[in-house]
């Protein structure tokens, strides 16, 4: 369960790992994955970007079955009497057969709720580098005024690949004899990673590396 408990106190009651036996699988998915995997009778039950549920053999990785609902889950799956229940970001709760990855049912959800500025494309995130460059500026309101916009965001962390891709991008952008700051160009990368448009003021940097960027 999502840290730990259902009042999510982040303190998990199953006894230690005696040892760590290194990675024993891996599987890649279509898109990011954020939630965390629910494991029930031998098999790991995993949403990701892609907007496809997975079933996988918890010993191999091996796939079992793969359900798509048509937009990213990004919520941590739960299983109870051989189904598989899901949120994906289609404004949709899905049950799904354990065993088969057949639908059970659908029901429909009310969509987001409107951001207070009056904007809202249904993806809308933020990423570690601008919690940590807005949050660090300016007096108490104004810290609170930010917080509060930022929570209403999907939080994304920079990924081990997208970090990866934005020290690409400034070797090659310094072997041009330009400059690309390191917030900029990892904020790029988390961008790139999602398929997100960049909102900001300083277009330019962003639009040399290639990004769809919306100015304000």
């Amino acid at each position: 369960m999502f840290r730990g408990d259902a009042a999510h106190s982040g303190t998990y009651h199953s006894a230690a790992l005696e040892h760590f036996g290194g990675l024993q699988w891996r599987v890649q998915t279509g898109g990011m994955v954020h939630s965390s995997a629910t494991l029930d009778d031998g098999a790991l039950y995993i949403g990701s970007g892609d907007g496809r549920l997975y079933a996988l053999d918890a010993r191999t990785g091996e796939e079992r079955w793969q359900f798509p609902t048509g937009r990213a889950i990004s919520s941590t799956p739960a299983v109870a009497e051989g189904l598989v229940f899901v949120g994906s970001r289609d404004n949709a709760f899905w049950a799904v057969d354990a065993r088969s990855g057949k639908q059970r049912w659908r029901l429909e959800t009310g969509a987001d709720k409107p951001l207070p500025w009056g904007f809202e494309t249904g993806d809308l995130y933020t990423c570690d580098v601008v919690t940590c460059e807005a949050l660090s500026l300016g007096d108490p309101p104004h810290r609170r005024r930010i917080r509060r916009l930022l929570n209403a965001l999907e939080f994304v962390s920079t990924s081990p690949d997208a970090a990866r891709w934005a020290a690409e991008s400034r070797h090659r952008r310094h072997a041009e004899g330009g400059k690309l700051g390191l917030g900029d160009a990892l904020i790029a990368a988390v961008a790139v990673s999602l398929g997100a448009t960049v909102v900001t003021r300083n277009t330019r940097d962003f639009e040399r590396q290639g990004l769809s960027v919306l100015s304000y």
